[in-house]
């Protein structure tokens, strides 16, 4: 009986228990009080599923509007060929013929 703890022994070794475990407990809810709600993290991946879906449609919009621009500016540049080739065909030819006609005769006469 000589190697048999004492009452007074096993008294500090319940009493350390007890306080180690609340130890551990007081860890794990410190741990834990950073720590967030699983509905909490994902509304805020929804949000930043929300802004990044936002910035895609922005950015391909910004696109279309581009593209547009450049269609209508490929297009006044196409109509502003037609219009300059109609008026070559138009006026200066025919200026230019009886001008290049009257040097002829011109020429001609001398």
């Amino acid at each position: 009986m000589g190697d048999d703890p004492s009452a007074a022994e096993v008294g500090r070794a319940v009493a350390d228990l007890r306080q180690d475990n609340r130890d551990d407990h007081e860890r794990l809810r410190r741990g834990l009080a950073h720590k967030v709600d699983r509905d909490v993290y994902d509304a805020d991946q929804g949000r930043w599923q929300d802004r990044y879906d936002q910035l895609r449609e922005q950015m391909k919009q910004q696109a279309d509007d581009h593209a547009a621009e450049r269609k209508a500016f490929q297009d006044w540049r196409a109509a502003r060929d037609r219009n300059r080739k109609w008026w070559i065909g138009v006026f200066i030819l025919p200026i230019g013929s009886t001008v290049v006609e009257f040097i002829e005769i011109l020429r001609s006469a001398h």
